[in-house]
């Protein structure tokens, strides 16, 4: 099981950070501390992620890896 810390900014639609741990108590740590970094911003996102592997990850949690022209297109063929 891989843990991975993510920082998203919503308004940018961009993936700020990606960074993998070894253990989930590594990345909720991580989480708190980018949490006290970032302070209280409407627009980023702080999320602390376990999963089988990065390109589970990527599968499961796919908008954040995405570009808004790239989540658009997917949203667009779904509802098709």
């Amino acid at each position: 099981m891989a843990h991975f810390l993510l920082i998203y900014d919503r308004a940018a639609g961009r993936l700020l950070l990606q960074k993998e741990f070894a253990t989930d108590a590594e990345a909720l740590e991580a989480r708190f501390t980018a949490e006290t970094e970032y302070g209280v911003q409407e627009n980023v996102e702080i999320l602390a992620i376990s999963a089988a592997s990065e390109a589970e990850l990527k599968k499961s949690h796919g908008r954040y890896f995405l570009t808004s022209e790239e989540l658009g297109k997917r949203l667009v063929g779904a509802e098709q």
